[in-house]
């Protein structure tokens, strides 16, 4: 069981009673079989997995995520250089987010009178994409 506490200008992450990290800021706790991720920020977004942190130059909120297996994650995040928003698995860019499939997806949710959740899609996306992935 794990939590995320904030005392003054300090947030830890916890693992039970074991802190794992203190930043400025941190949140998106995920835990999978025994696997831990989340995002801390001090200053710039990073990736915390199991201890190793990963860097990441625009996180998308709301993305971070482990396969249902546990043996991979991933998220989203934008890159500066050619300006796409990236599928991030096990810290490395994959592919950009098809901003036309995204279009077509919510035109469709909407036709059908129901939300277009853009939140939803982009973790949907990410976990589709993390049970495709063959290698861990």
């Amino acid at each position: 069981v794990g939590h995320i506490e904030k005392d003054g200008g300090t947030t830890r992450v916890m693992l039970g009673e074991r802190v794992v990290g203190e930043h400025a800021d941190a949140g998106e706790l995920v835990l999978v079989r025994g696997r831990w991720a989340y995002v801390s920020n001090d200053g710039a977004a990073t990736v915390m997995v199991d201890g190793a942190s990963f860097p990441m130059p625009a996180l998308i909120p709301g993305t971070l995520q482990f396969s249902t297996d546990g043996a991979r994650w991933g998220c989203l995040s934008g890159d500066p250089v050619s300006r796409d928003v990236m599928l991030v698995i096990d810290g490395k860019p994959r592919r950009p987010l098809d901003f036309e499939a995204l279009a077509a997806h919510l035109q469709a949710r909407l036709k059908q009178g129901r939300a277009a959740n853009v939140d939803a899609f982009m973790r949907d996306w990410v976990a589709a994409e993390l049970t495709r992935v063959e290698e861990p």
